[in-house]
């Protein structure tokens, strides 16, 4: 099912692909490199632990406050009602 124009077009590409296109270009020659010792791994160091304390001061500060607000607001709300 190929035609004679398919034909003529693949003709050209085939013998462009046989010859190739890419110009080889010469390498440089490689030098062989010293051999750089790595050093060993140290020792795992820990990190200091902190954050690990549970401060509930600031906490309970603020549970305290917040009921404060809350009854105060209650207050006048009965106050306001009366």
């Amino acid at each position: 099912m190929i035609s004679e124009e398919t034909e003529e077009v693949i003709a050209p590409v085939t013998q462009l692909v046989k010859q190739g296109t890419k110009v080889e270009e010469p390498q440089p020659e490689v030098k062989p490199v010293a051999k750089v010792e790595t050093p060993k791994a140290q020792p795992k160091v820990e990190l200091p632990q902190t954050g690990d304390v549970n401060e509930n001061n600031l906490s309970l500060l603020g549970l305290l406050g917040l009921t404060g607000a809350g009854l105060l607001a209650v207050g006048r709300r009965k106050r306001q009602i009366k």
